[in-house]
């Protein structure tokens, strides 16, 4: 038959247009044979369609993060050429048009089912900064749909003239505004004074609102991994000589390749893989100086380091000097840098478990920031006196933002209420272990509380046929099930876990920095919700067409220039 179809094909070339079908081969599925053994696979008709070719190049254009001018590119035009040779690509600009079209029709799909959905939001908002030194708001809503699936929607990525509370509760505003959400729930935001103000405002503008819960007394949630952070930055201040000396180490084996070469020489005696085992860090990542640390692994080929290069003592002991009258690293200081690293460990673990945003981490908040004070408190008596000092300072800014637990929001407990794995008991435990017995019975009660006006909230008379059935119990427990929805949904931080270590803010790349801010927008708002697993229950809506796509490269100025300079160089 394919025979056939290919003389024909050679007969007639010009009877095969855009128009027609074509045959293409799929191959059998799991369960009907395997082609070769005596089967054979599918023959299945496609039909040409351009507009779907445009809109698989719209999406890896904004999945991939790749320049509006790869469709220009020789390699790319000469694969579409073998992969499809009737398709006409199209240019740079068509594409730039295309990607923000994609932007506003998944934009709509989205807002409809904000409109139409009763999924109560939580937002985190974090701040971006680009090369040219314009500063951007990220506002990202968290929500748990029908299904009971985790999501992560990122609304807004827009212009932040200034990190002022007014301004930053201004855009917040603003988004709710734009897509249609009435009220929130909680809003996750780092530690700094701008936030609190911004916050304040909100919640005082929002808490009459139809739909507002608890007047909006606990819509602020502070960032725990920017807690922790804090914690752990502020106590690394005071270096210890041991530290040091690894870092004069690892400066020395990394300053030139052929002190490189001899450590790797080092590594081969000793049958160590060498794995970017050895980074230098930076002030401002205390993970860095944790990954550092993690050369203690090394110890034997730093010692034959000694023996083969004759440089290293001297250079070490010269900088050093300098410094503290410090020399090569011995075996005391690999024990204290592994003591370090254990006592470190604590907290780089905790951090990216509770920084992860593809799981609920709002139940797992009370248990981790519970296991930390404990570990603090145990190295405060130590024998050793710089653990024992680097605790101490730990324990004093862990008191401040954690000691007093009537500031800790509440709906944390209700999160560790609802695990079925902890429940009020795990939290009458701490409390009696933190707190003495009538601060302890006040917690409970105040809890108790909060639990109740919750559940009134909620409690309006729903039958079974009112709510979705995402899971077993739900039908059981109709407002318990709307309360877990929606407390189970709370980031408790800000960033995700790749990005939560750095104190200076992430930076856009020099691409999308040349870009102008809306622009930047649609193609970071788009590949977050392409990339995002679909949602449930969510209805079809009429696609709203860019007017004028032109507008998002030329929406200011100075910044057209910039953007016209990017599409040409890129």
């Amino acid at each position: 038959m394919l025979q056939h179809i290919r003389k024909g094909y050679k007969k007639y070339p010009g009877r095969l247009d855009k128009s027609q079908t074509k045959l293409s081969f799929e191959a059998k599925k799991e369960g009907q044979g395997v082609v070769g053994e005596g089967t054979c696979g599918n023959l299945v008709f496609t039909k040409y369609t351009a507009t779907k070719i445009r809109e698989s190049i719209s999406q890896m254009i904004i999945v991939d993060e790749l320049p509006f001018r790869f469709v220009e590119g020789e390699g790319f035009q000469n694969f579409m050429k073998i992969v499809e040779p009737r398709y006409s690509i199209p240019s740079r600009y068509t594409m730039m048009r295309d990607c923000v079209r994609l932007y506003m029709s998944e934009k709509e799909k989205l807002r409809a089912m904000f409109l139409t959905s009763d999924i109560r939001d939580c937002l985190t908002t974090d701040t971006w900064t680009s090369v040219q030194n314009l500063n951007y708001i990220c506002i990202t809503a968290h929500f748990i749909d029908s299904n009971w699936n985790l999501h992560k929607r990122i609304l807004n990525f827009c212009l932040l003239h200034n990190h002022k509370g007014e301004t930053i509760e201004q855009k917040i505003r603003s988004c709710m505004l734009e897509w249609g959400i009435s009220s929130i729930f909680t809003i996750t935001v780092d530690n700094v004074s701008s936030n609190d103000i911004a916050l304040e405002y909100l919640r005082k503008r929002t808490a009459h609102r139809t739909g507002a819960i608890l007047e909006n007394q606990f819509m602020h949630v502070r960032c725990c991994a920017h807690i922790l952070n804090l914690i752990v930055s502020d106590c690394l201040k005071e270096v210890d000589e041991s530290i040091v000396k690894v870092r004069s180490a690892v400066k020395y084996v990394k300053s030139f390749p052929q002190r490189f070469e001899n450590f790797k020489y080092c590594m081969e005696r000793e049958k160590i893989a060498f794995k970017d085992l050895l980074c230098l860090d930076v002030p401002t990542r205390w993970n860095s100086t944790f990954k550092m640390l993690g050369a203690e692994k090394c110890q034997s080929p730093f010692d034959i380091l000694e023996e083969y290069d004759g440089n290293y003592v001297l250079s070490l002991t010269e900088e050093n000097n300098a410094k503290k009258g410090l020399g090569p690293l011995n075996y005391d200081d690999w024990d204290r840098i592994k003591t370090f690293l254990k006592f470190l460990k604590l907290f780089y673990d905790a951090t990216l478990r509770l920084s992860g945003y593809l799981y609920v981490t709002s139940n797992m908040y009370w248990q981790e920031i519970c296991s930390i004070q404990m570990h603090i408190q145990s190295y405060c008596d130590s024998s050793d006196y710089v653990l024992s000092s680097m605790a101490k300072r730990m324990m004093m800014k862990y008191n401040k933002y954690w000691g007093d637990l009537y500031k800790v929001n509440v709906f944390i407990f209700v999160a560790v209420i609802l695990d079925p794995r902890t429940k009020l008991g795990s939290l009458e435990f701490w409390f009696k272990y933190v707190l003495n017995e009538e601060q302890c019975t006040n917690m409970v009660k105040k809890l108790k509380h909060y639990l109740q006006k919750l559940y009134d909230h909620f409690d309006v008379g729903e039958t079974s046929s009112q709510v979705e059935h995402g899971s077993v119990n739900s039908s059981k427990f109709l407002v318990l099930a709307k309360i877990a929805r929606i407390v189970l949904a709370i980031p408790i931080t800000t960033v995700a876990s790749e990005s939560v270590f750095s104190t200076g803010g992430r930076v856009l790349d020099h691409f999308r920095s040349s870009l102008a801010p809306k622009t930047v927008e649609a193609l970071v708002c788009a590949q977050n919700w392409l990339r995002s697993k679909p949602l449930s229950n969510v209805n079809g809506c009429d696609t709203e067409i860019v007017k004028d796509p032109e507008s998002y490269k030329l929406d200011s100025g100075f910044m057209c220039a910039a953007t016209t300079a990017w599409v040409v160089a890129a």
